[in-house]
């Protein structure tokens, strides 16, 4: 091949090679851009796990007086839904999506270590801290119900940042 069939074929590639560049920067620019509008008002997210907390404490403090569905169910929804919004002030410059990510991998393993009792462990859970954090035992619906906390987290968070970047402009 002569060298100018080669610049001919360089040529003819630059178009197409622009405008791959041209769209990898702009999905880069996309994804920075994004992540700069993540702003994470601390107050806001404060308020949401205080309402958070309220409502689910009682599923841990007064089990005997509420329905056996919010006792099993609405307290680890919430807690899930809670540790979203606590993972999303630690990492505040981090994605919805990535956040969501973190607190299903936290939660997923809090839950799966249930499967676990060596002897320290229990005692820990034996403070009542650490028995609200870690619990004691395995179910498989506590998995569902933590990938709906924290879905649910993601998108009361979707609607908390859009929200605050309309009233912003």
């Amino acid at each position: 091949m002569s060298l100018s069939e080669e610049s001919k074929r360089k040529r003819q590639r630059c178009p197409i090679q622009r405008a791959a560049d041209d769209y990898r920067d702009n999905v880069l620019n996309a994804r920075q851009e994004h992540e700069m509008k993540t702003k994470r008002h601390t107050r806001t997210y404060l308020l949401v796990m205080i309402v958070i907390t309220a409502f689910g404490l009682p599923a841990r403090t007064i089990q005997d007086q509420l329905p056996t569905w919010y006792v099993q169910y609405f307290g680890d929804y919430l807690w899930a839904m809670l540790l979203f919004f606590i993972f999303a002030l630690i990492l505040r410059n981090t994605s919805t999506f990535k956040v969501a990510c973190v607190a299903l991998l936290f939660t997923y393993m809090i839950e799966i270590s249930q499967l676990f009792h060596p002897q320290w462990l229990d005692y820990l859970r034996s403070i009542k801290l650490f028995a609200l954090i870690l619990g004691f035992t395995f179910l498989w619906s506590d998995l569902v119900v933590y990938t709906l906390g924290i879905f649910t987290g993601a998108l009361v968070e979707h609607f908390l940042l859009r929200y605050n970047s309309f009233h912003q402009a």
